[in-house]
């Protein structure tokens, strides 16, 4: 019930947020410890294949830093963005989206 503070109501509330929330906060610490591992050369290879039209519509488009994992989920099915990341960073991508 709506302004109820005890143990059980407490409880339901994390429950649903971590539902809703939870695997992408979840995606969103993967995306960043996995950009925290990059070198500078792999970020601005990152960098200039981001920097095509196509790239750039999907990320205005689906782009929410509060749910990445759409984001993630679309640019990962870009062919322009696999070929100049190559195949880890593809294989890095679908880890942070399944586990």
């Amino acid at each position: 019930a709506r302004g109820t503070f005890d143990d059980g109501s407490l409880r339901d509330y994390e429950r649903r947020w971590k539902e809703d929330f939870g695997k992408e906060l979840d995606i969103g610490m993967k995306a960043l410890r996995m950009r925290q591992r990059m070198t500078p050369e792999e970020i601005d290879r990152l960098c200039r294949a981001l920097n095509d039209p196509d790239l750039i519509e999907t990320i205005v488009e689906h782009g929410d830093m509060d749910r990445p994992g759409t984001l993630i989920r679309k640019l990962a099915l870009k062919p322009a963005l696999v070929r100049a990341m190559g195949i880890l960073f593809a294989s890095g991508v679908r880890q942070i989206l399944t586990g």
